[in-house]
């Protein structure tokens, strides 16, 4: 294995990638490129984007920003240039992952599909959309009352409630109605940089900033970089700081306990019987409203990657539903209860 050598353009794609992922694929992800490392050292010829998609089913995301030989301009950059394939004078509205490489910081774009994004009903969700939706409105009274216009919220919970796809509903409303950009970051230094760089070409674009798994990003981090960024360091405003945890225990009085830095903490529990019908109708499109009422009565406490996973032993691979049920259970849900 110590002959294997991954690139640093193959590196900055598979991390672009793992940030485009929902947090089920990103540890499938993980443990491709372990396998990779072991069986590349085998066979020299394979490569890290075959195990990549085969553990998760996308491609790489390719790193525009590495292409050869195809410059059709130079951006300078201080008082030096730098070869581009293309120049923007604004980023499109969209999806962005915010990374730091050897060349400085890039966002890279990425695509959201219509299995990220669902239309789940709920108080505790439209609660939460709203308090992100009115913030952007609010920009005249921040500066009246002298302050950055920027605010936070963490939304908690086990694994597969919701939390990502509330990310992704609230983003997709700012990209569709207000042509913001929504920045995913999993590294403050990052996250910093491409938050200046956004700020200084576009000073009135609308900013959702989302940390995926903070508690993954202090654990490796540590406080510091991320609790400037959040005091408004480098006087960046217009911004909303989506954080994402499933275990908040991680997270110190520092981050949890000042209304500066994250002014709303929100618990996601498992999906209400209405979330789960409406799962259901969405999704499972070949049962019918009577299956769909029996289904919803018997997940109870299920999340959402549960209720995936019985559609696909029900529907896919026809097992009995009682005992798909049972498996999933004895085999998820357990878990939880082991952990708490």
């Amino acid at each position: 294995m110590e002959n294997i050598k991954i690139s640093r353009k193959e590196f900055d794609e598979f991390i672009v990638t793992l940030a485009s992922l929902g947090e089920d694929n990103r540890k499938s992800a993980g443990s491709a490129l372990v396998d990779y490392l072991e069986t590349a050292s085998r066979n020299p010829t394979l490569e890290l984007g075959t195990y990549v998609s085969k553990a998760v089913g996308t491609q790489l995301v390719k790193h525009d920003a590495y292409v050869e030989n195809s410059a059709t301009g130079w951006a300078k950059r201080g008082r030096g240039f730098q070869k581009v394939d293309d120049i923007r004078k604004e980023l499109e509205p969209g999806f962005y992952a915010a990374i730091e490489t050897l060349a400085g910081p890039f966002l890279i774009p990425f695509s959201v599909t219509n299995d990220d994004i669902l239309d789940l009903p709920g108080e505790k969700t439209a609660n939460i959309l709203t308090a992100i939706y009115d913030f952007y409105d609010k920009s005249d009274t921040f500066k009246a009352l002298n302050f950055l216009h920027k605010r936070g919220m963490i939304l908690k919970g086990q694994p597969g409630t919701g939390k990502s796809v509330i990310a992704f509903k609230a983003g997709r409303e700012l990209i569709q109605k207000h042509g913001g950009i929504v920045m995913y970051a999993t590294d403050p230094y990052a996250m910093d940089s491409n938050l200046q760089d956004i700020r200084s070409v576009q000073p009135d674009t609308k900013i959702l900033n989302v940390i995926e798994d903070i508690d993954m990003m202090v654990a490796m981090y540590g406080e510091r970089k991320l609790t400037a960024v959040l005091d408004g360091e480098s006087s960046v405003d217009g911004i909303f700081t989506l954080a994402i945890t499933n275990d908040d225990r991680i997270l110190s009085a520092r981050i949890t306990s000042r209304p500066s830095r994250f002014d709303i903490i929100e618990t996601v529990g498992v999906m209400s019987k209405e979330a789960r019908i409406s799962f259901l109708q969405q999704k499972a499109t070949s049962l019918t409203p009577e299956q769909i009422q029996v289904w919803a009565d018997k997940t109870e406490d299920f999340t959402v990657p549960m209720l995936k996973e019985l559609m696909i032993m029900v529907l896919a691979y026809t097992y009995p539903l009682e005992e798909s049920l049972s498996r999933i259970k004895k085999t998820f849900m357990s878990k939880f209860v082991d952990s708490e």
